[in-house]
């Protein structure tokens, strides 16, 4: 087999993923992060199926569940007042992704693709640094609002790689009080909103808040700065009873 020369923009966990595969059948992988090192915050990742199929032929199973969360279940509760073998924090799952392709791939941080081009059955491939690099294969693993995959399809329709489903959430995390439970907890308020709390470890945990009302408004606060999307959320949820007060 020809030896080829991967380039993955992404050092979250897909990216070095895809480099674990592509290395393992001997190609040469470089991956570009933006940040200036690995990213390790996030919520939890909930690994079932084809995922852990593929943890355990990465040789990694062990280690996710030894990363494991420790919660409960999941309880649902009113005004007053889900969980998988291999639940875990994306940073935990990130380094340990990272640790397991770092071996025979490149990392370079603190840089990004600027732009590309087609050239036969190559791509150059322009970097932040001012540099052109030759390669045979470019990934975009640069996330959900990928930019790379948005200049992939600058010709095309936003709806040719995306789908939006109506709903908005933000998520973030939570310090932990005494009393709360060991579990995933919902609370679905009146007007299509949603709040949830869970807890991976004795001080710390995740709050999620999400609606599927005001997608105008949401339209509209997307384009502008992130405090502006936090305050409408403070809006939408100031009323919405339960642990209100305290998750916004």
């Amino acid at each position: 087999m020809t030896q080829l020369r991967v380039l993955i923009s992404g050092g979250g966990i897909a990216g070095p993923a895809a480099a674990f595969w592509l290395s393992r059948l001997g190609h040469s992988c470089t991956i570009l992060e933006r940040f200036p090192s690995l990213r390790t915050g996030g919520q939890q990742i909930d690994i079932r199926g084809q995922g852990i199929e593929a943890a355990k032929r990465m040789g990694i199973l062990g280690t996710i569940r030894e990363h494991a969360v420790d919660e409960g279940g999941l309880q649902y509760v009113d005004m007053q007042s889900f969980t998988s073998e291999y639940e875990i924090m994306r940073g935990d799952l990130c380094k340990i992704i990272y640790d397991a392709a770092e071996r025979r791939t490149k990392y370079r941080f603190g840089t990004s693709v600027e732009s590309f081009e087609n050239v036969g059955d190559k791509v150059n491939v322009k970097l932040t640094g001012g540099t052109t690099e030759t390669y045979d294969l470019l990934i975009a693993a640069d996330g959900q609002g990928s930019r790379l995959r948005r200049k992939m399809f600058q010709n095309e329709p936003e709806s040719t790689y995306t789908r939006y489903l109506g709903l908005n959430g933000c998520f973030y995390g939570l310090p932990r009080k005494p009393g709360d439970p060991n579990l995933a907890t919902v609370y679905s308020a009146p007007g299509r909103r949603v709040m949830s709390t869970r807890w991976h470890s004795k001080d710390r945990g995740q709050a999620y808040i999400l609606t599927m009302s005001h997608e105008k408004e949401f339209e509209e606060v997307m384009k502008k700065d992130v405090a502006s999307q936090k305050k409408l959320f403070s809006e939408i949820f100031q009323d919405a009873g339960w642990q209100a007060p305290r998750l916004i």
